[in-house]
Parts: structure tokens; C-alpha cells; sequence
């Protein structure tokens, strides 16, 4: 937990880690098992920052994969809650057995970003569907969103799925096949880098009361560049195309960055509120491992 982002005197270990002593995140017996055999590798890795959802909770979405050959086929996405008690200044992890997303069975809700706004959680998934087509191609191009009431989000029977084009919400999950472009919220149209289509390598959205807009701040694979999108409810209509807000060619301390995410330090708006006037960015290796450079950026 870090309660003052400009001194790193000030994050503390406060998790607690029931019945496992090297992993803060709760294992299936099964997982226990892949974990311990020598002959597997077991993987836990996060996309996205985790999202506020009450006073003393917050989500995040794990990919979870067990690998002895291909990663692919025991792969999926976990639902993590973190439970904060001030009381004794611990914070709990849980998992919800019953949120769980197999590859290309389900959208990876969640994963690429989560908000929740009264009382309201949005998960947004990326395409994960490829064709190997590059001129149809969705796969970590298009946006998908899913919501649910914030006190049950662990419940997948209260979630609901949103279509873009019909702007209409609907209780029966989508399964990810071939492109689904005119239910997404938003397709990836930034130029293209030489001839291949751009993908997303991670995102962040939030509410910024100094644009009193929702942002969109993510990197792709065109240059790696920082981008910013925007719009006025949380599925949209988001704008056209990314605003580049930084450029790794100013340096980024040698390191070969494969994502970025972006906080929004909500202290810095000049008339003290809520607000999105300076973010903080996150660029690195990979998600979960690696080099991490962190700085700030304040919008004029």
C-alpha cells in the first residue's frame, strides 16, 4: 500500500497470505500441485493496475496460465479482491472460484481495464480472438466492456454485456469468435506502423473531473508511444484517434518497454479536488516482472 506516491518510504507490506506462504494470491489444490512439480511453469501475471470499488475494496484480473508446452490451452483470467481493514491495518486477498475466464472460451473482462462509477463496475476485455488476418484482424484491438453492481461483482449471474452497436446491455455472456467490430466500444485506428495493423500492449481508464471526461491512456505497439482518448460516459463515444501525451523517444532509461500504465494522482488539481490534472505512468519490461520507470505527467 503506498499512502504518499512521491516517497517510497511510505509503501508498506500489509497483505496477508492465508494458508500459502509464497503467494499473496489463494492457489487451488490444483494449482498448489502445478506449482510445486518441477516439470511445469506457473504463472500469475496482471495487465492492469488494480481498480478501486468501495471505500475499502478494489479488483484486478490476473492471467493465470500453467505451461508444459503451450501456455495457451491452460490459460485464463482470475478475479483478485483486495479488502482493506483500517482497523488492523491489513489487506486480504481473496478469489472468487466462480469468476474465472478460460482462454478463448470467454472475454478476458477485466482484464485490460476495470472503473467503477456509482456504484457501478466496468470490465473492459480486449479482443482476444486472432484470425492471422491483418486487414480484419480484432485480436487486442477492439474494446469490449462488461458491467455489475459493485457489491457483487464477484457474482458473473448480476454481470451485464454491452452492445455497441445496438447500445443495448444484455445477460447473456458473448463468446469471442471472429470479429464482433460493431459491438465493441472502440477499435484501434491509430496510423499503422509500415504495413501491420496496431494492437494495445495495456491500458488505464479513469474518471478525470480537470477534463471532466473519461480517460483512456494506454500504449500500443506504434512507437510505444503514451496516448490519450476521451469521452463522456464510461462505454463512450470515445475519441478519434490517440493524442500522443509522451514519446519514449525522450528516454526511458534503457529499458525495452512492452506496456505502460497510467494513475490518475488525484491531489494535483489546482483547486484540490477529485481530478486527472497529473498522472502518474508506469513503462516497462512486462507486466508483473522486470524494469519499471515511473514518472509523472501534469496536463496545462
Amino acid at each position: 500500500m503506498a499512502r504518499n506516491f512521491s516517497d517510497p518510504s511510505e509503501i508498506y507490506e500489509i497483505s496477508t497470505r492465508p494458508g500459502n506462504p509464497w503467494s499473496v494470491i489463494p492457489l487451488t489444490r490444483a494449482e498448489n500441485e502445478v506449482a510445486k512439480s518441477p516439470n511445469w511453469r506457473f504463472r500469475l501475471t496482471p495487465h492492469t493496475h488494480g481498480a478501486v470499488i468501495n471505500e475499502t475494496s478494489a479488483i484486478q484480473f490476473w492471467d493465470i496460465s500453467a505451461c508444459s508446452g503451450s501456455c495457451e490451452k491452460n490459460a485464463g483470467t482470475t478475479l483478485i479482491i483486495y479488502t482493506f481493514d483500517s482497523d488492523t491495518n491489513t489487506l486480504t486477498v481473496s478469489r472468487p472460484a466462480r469468476v474465472y475466464q478460460r482462454f478463448l472460451k470467454n472475454y478476458p473482462y477485466g482484464s485490460f481495464a476495470a472503473l467503477t462509477v456509482q456504484g457501478t463496475t466496468y470490465l473492459y476485455s480486449w479482443d482476444p480472438y486472432s484470425t492471422s488476418d491483418e486487414n480484419y484482424d480484432g485480436w487486442q484491438r477492439d474494446i469490449h466492456v462488461a458491467s455489475a453492481p459493485a457489491s457483487s461483482v464477484e457474482d458473473k449471474t448480476t454481470w451485464r454485456y454491452y452492445n455497441n452497436g445496438t447500445g443495448t446491455w444484455s445477460s447473456t455472456e458473448p463468446l469471442p469468435t471472429p470479429r464482433r467490430l460493431s459491438a465493441a466500444i472502440l477499435s484501434l485506428d491509430d496510423p499503422p506502423l509500415g504495413n501491420k495493423l496496431d494492437y494495445f500492449l495495456s491500458g488505464s481508464i479513469f474518471y478525470s473531473a480537470y477534463h471532466d471526461a473519461y480517460l483512456l491512456v494506454y500504449v500500443s505497439t506504434q512507437y510505444l508511444y503514451f496516448r490519450v482518448r476521451y469521452a463522456p460516459t464510461p462505454v463512450g463515444p470515445w475519441s478519434q484517434e490517440g493524442i500522443i501525451i509522451w514519446d519514449p523517444s525522450s528516454g526511458f532509461g534503457g529499458l525495452d518497454p512492452t506496456f505502460g500504465l497510467a494513475s490518475p494522482v488525484f491531489s494535483q488539481t489546482d483547486d484540490g479536488s477529485l481530478g486527472g490534472k497529473s498522472l502518474l505512468l508506469n513503462l516497462g519490461t512486462s507486466p508483473g516482472s522486470g524494469d519499471i520507470l515511473t514518472f509523472n505527467l501534469t496536463f496545462v
